[in-house]
């Protein structure tokens, strides 16, 4: 009797260790971890699920997982998942939008069941990241990835009218308003701050793009302008008429 009430002790302060383990690894987490019942009302918030939803645990577990505050749309989509989880008992995956007080950041959460012994979900623990930097990635280089189809596309039409064209050799050479075909507004744009010596953090400020996007396009430009640095691009820019003198005014 003595060995089998050491043996349940010994058990339950390791149970009791394990789950204040458990607890400060959650509580520390940089993703938002959060556990709705069938009612949808939340049963537990990590303190970055309450960042994310500016709201405290308190608040949050006295209302329904389609919160206050929620715009209705994403919390119609949230509350849309959980309620397919319940019913299914599969796995789901749902991006919803949060808005803070100046910003609005995109959350992608993984919606898994949590099972009781007769087979339906009694619970779901929901884990959600901030993919906000990814999307803002992938929307920047989609805008490149349009900019590159539109001067491929203007550059194979400068081709077109130069093989039509019968004119001298002289009359034959880019003109500077064909060469500036050859340049996307944003490519023109961020010549014109080049010249004014802006760095590329500032350039990407003034433009609202990040740094090495930035760095990416002056990269690019620098062997179509057939220059070693940015001082020669700059001035090969106001020779060839790509930008004007005054545009730094």
């Amino acid at each position: 009797m003595l060995g089998a009430a050491i043996g349940r002790k010994e058990r339950d302060e390791a149970l009791r260790r394990r789950e204040h383990e458990f607890k400060v690894l959650v509580e520390h987490a940089a993703d938002a971890v959060i556990r709705v019942d069938r009612d949808l009302h939340y049963l537990y918030v990590n303190p970055t699920a309450e960042r994310a939803a500016g709201l405290s645990a308190d608040q949050l577990m006295s209302s329904t997982a389609r919160g206050p505050g929620e715009p209705e749309l994403a919390a119609g989509r949230w509350e849309l998942a959980l309620r397919r989880v319940f019913r299914t008992g599969e796995e789901e995956v749902v991006e919803v939008v949060a808005h803070e007080a100046t910003d609005e950041r995109h959350w992608q959460f993984k919606l898994s069941p949590e099972m009781r012994r007769h087979g339906t979900v009694d619970s779901i623990l929901a884990v959600g990241r901030d993919i906000t930097e990814q999307k803002r990635r992938d929307a920047e280089r989609a805008e490149l990835y349009r900019e590159l189809i539109e001067r491929e596309k203007r550059l194979q039409e400068l081709v077109e009218r130069a093989l039509l064209s019968h004119d001298d050799a002289s009359a034959r050479r880019p003109r500077p308003s064909l060469l500036a075909d050859q340049f996307a507004p944003r490519e023109r744009e961020i010549l014109r701050l080049l010249s004014r010596g802006l760095t590329n953090s500032q350039i990407g400020r003034e433009l609202n793009l990040s740094t090495g996007t930035v760095k990416n396009y002056i990269a690019n430009l620098l062997p179509r302008l057939n220059a070693r640095d940015r001082t020669q691009a700059a001035v090969r820019a106001l020779a060839t008429g790509l930008i004007e003198a005054g545009d730094d005014d």
